[in-house]
């Protein structure tokens, strides 16, 4: 396939967009749920007598939500 450089600079371009994109989606799945986990440890316990969480309960919560929540599901 002969393109010229300047289309092989932006398809290069592009394929970067999209790795770097698939990276930072794969590094947010590991890292909300730590959020989650940190916001209701601070929050839960003292507001309404909860008990603690750890990573995978966290991880739990976080995919179940988005189960229920997320807007960019193929329904």
């Amino acid at each position: 396939m002969n393109t010229y450089p300047a289309q092989q600079d932006e398809l290069k371009q592009q394929e970067a967009i999209k790795n770097a994109e698939a990276i930072g989606s794969a590094i947010g799945v590991f890292v909300k749920p730590a959020i989650l986990m940190l916001l209701w440890n601070w929050l839960m316990p003292g507001l309404f007598g909860f008990a603690t969480i750890g990573y995978l309960k966290a991880f739990g919560l976080w995919m179940i939500s988005r189960i229920l929540f997320d807007s960019h599901g193929n329904s």
